[in-house]
């Protein structure tokens, strides 16, 4: 299970509910909450990198067919 090994990590905590035996509480622990940090920084990177190539007419035709393919996806 994800969970198991994610706790066996020490990325996440887990704790039962005091009020339903039957569902966990799950938190982040501090090497969860580090790690989490250091990707959204490398995808920022990587982000800024890739449009670093493109104008800002490109950029903003890019949002704007990103945008499209979004709305299409959720139909």
């Amino acid at each position: 299970m994800w969970i198991d090994r994610l706790e066996g990590r020490t990325l996440v905590t887990r704790q039962r509910s005091p009020t339903d035996g039957r569902a966990q509480h799950l938190r982040a622990a501090s090497a969860g909450s580090a790690l989490a940090r250091k990707a959204v920084q490398r995808l920022l990177d990587g982000e800024r990198q890739a449009m670093a190539a493109l104008s800002p007419g490109e950029r903003a035709i890019l949002v704007e067919l990103l945008n499209k393919a979004a709305l299409v996806a959720r139909r």
